[in-house]
């Protein structure tokens, strides 16, 4: 699994911002999130590249993709707001566990599962059951079939084994 835009999250537009910082600290401040996050998947892909030719199976799947597949098209996702955090506070934007003094979206009545991020980086419930689902599924299609033995060869082998022995026993009787 690789890494999602960390540069389409609301952490650096919060951050900059908070600190005073103009349109475009908050956009260069993104784009370098952005080209750390393509650096990590590049070298991840290019890890598990080596680690499939050492003979490992390792199945991905495409985190970046799912979110930005969300960010492209929230409402088909069930999504009202990709860039608004559920915690606003912007002393604490990573904050996971609403224990900030500020409002978040619990105190103002708004259903978190409408907001992509619960901080400044993380999504909500919707985002990682569709990671779960999607993980799932790339796991399902890359798996091979196990072989389960065949239910007719193995019961006439017990029937043989139980005739077996109880004709053995009846001789020995």
């Amino acid at each position: 699994m690789n890494l999602p835009d960390l540069g389409a999250t609301p952490a650096y537009n919060f951050l900059i911002a908070a600190a005073g910082g103009s349109a475009d600290d908050v956009a260069a401040a993104s784009e370098a999130a952005t080209t750390a996050t393509n650096t990590f998947n590049t070298r991840l892909a290019k890890n598990i590249i080596d680690l499939k030719d050492e003979g490992l199976n390792i199945i991905e799947w495409d985190s970046n993709e799912l979110v930005s597949d969300i960010i492209a098209n929230p409402i088909s996702f069930g999504i009202a707001d990709t860039s608004t955090p559920c915690t606003v506070s912007i002393g604490a934007p990573l904050d996971p566990t609403f224990s900030n003094p500020s409002p978040n979206c619990v105190d103002l009545n708004l259903d978190p599962n409408l907001l992509l991020f619960v901080d400044g980086v993380h999504p909500n419930g919707v985002a990682h059951s569709l990671a779960a689902e999607r993980a799932a599924n790339a796991i399902a299609a890359n798996l091979a079939p196990v072989p389960v033995p065949a239910s007719l060869p193995m019961l006439l082998s017990v029937v043989a084994v139980a005739g077996f022995a109880a004709r053995r026993r009846a001789k020995t009787a």
